[in-house]
């Protein structure tokens, strides 16, 4: 049996399983949302097809974030502030750089392609950032 030394503080909460989720329905709503507006938008200049690819590159950049996030293993709830935060880094970087890969591929008209991919991005990490920081507020030392 291993003794804590005195100035190690004592856990203050049980570990908790990771939150991709409850993340995942949070991205999905905001991203989706914005998406469809998007959509609606480049449906009505004839470039659906060039916002459609944006949709699914963010989509998938989400999906890898949140697919590292859930690989990993429980933790007390205030452990999960950079992790989180790693995963909306992965998410916030990989979707503008899979975006131009994409983007030179694809040919796509580059308003349509780019503003879509942007909105919808950002508007997941806004989603996402409201999600987390009520997530976190019970765990934040000195509430």
């Amino acid at each position: 049996m291993t003794t804590r030394p005195a100035h190690s503080p004592e856990p203050t909460d049980a570990t908790r399983p990771s939150p991709a989720g409850r993340l995942a329905p949070v991205i999905g709503l905001w991203g989706g949302g914005t998406a469809l507006v998007a959509l609606a938008v480049a449906w009505n200049r004839g470039l659906a097809g060039d916002a459609t690819l944006a949709v699914i590159t963010v989509a998938a950049s989400a999906m890898v974030g949140l697919g590292l996030l859930a690989g990993l293993a429980p933790r007390p709830a205030a452990k999960w502030a950079f992790p989180v935060l790693g995963a909306q880094m992965v998410r916030t970087m990989l979707a503008p750089a899979a975006g131009l890969a994409v983007y030179l591929l694809s040919g796509a008209d580059a308003l349509a392609f780019w503003l879509t991919l942007l909105a919808v991005a950002a508007a997941m990490l806004a989603g996402e950032t409201i999600a987390v920081a009520k997530m976190f507020a019970p765990a934040t030392p000195g509430r």
